[in-house]
């Protein structure tokens, strides 16, 4: 993997950490796990659930990858991420990269995609057709104008 490339899936998932926070399972009062996000297919971030993580409404989210040796900084995103988010709980999951594809498409396949995933070019545009991934165009708007052509190569916009 390039440096370039390798910076961009660091960002991606950065990106992603922030996004996905109020997508996750929250433990509800009586212990039970609610889903937080929609589930209508519409992928849209639930407002309720970006509430919760404003909260001391416990949320629990999932990060899933395929490379073992990114594992240490997966953690650190997640380490770093939660402790201004005290209330969130991120589990980081690594498959092998044999394993990684056949697990996401029986996850889609199952509605129970993990809150944060790596995709892969060769598999985004198979992933965003079938609105399985949120749409993040307006996530910045009131942070920076143009800010992901400020801040990522077109190739990933």
């Amino acid at each position: 993997m390039k440096k370039s490339e390798f910076v961009s899936l660091i960002l991606v998932v950065c990106l992603m950490t922030s996004l996905f926070t109020g997508c996750g399972s929250k433990q509800t009062s009586n212990g039970s796990n609610e889903a937080t996000g929609s589930s209508d297919g519409d992928n849209s971030i639930n407002s309720e659930a970006n509430k919760s993580t404003g909260s001391d409404e416990k949320v629990t989210l999932d990060m899933f990858g395929w490379e073992i040796y990114q594992k240490t900084g997966m953690e650190a995103l997640a380490a770093a991420y939660t402790e201004e988010h005290p209330n969130v709980t991120i589990q980081v999951n690594i498959s092998t990269w044999s394993e990684y594809w056949t697990k996401l498409e029986a996850m889609a396949n199952s509605n129970s995609l993990p809150d944060i995933f790596w995709m892969h070019t060769n598999e985004f545009s198979r992933y965003a057709e079938s609105d399985l991934l949120a749409d993040l165009t307006n996530l910045y708007d009131d942070v920076e104008e143009n800010y992901y052509r400020n801040h990522f190569p077109e190739s990933l916009i």
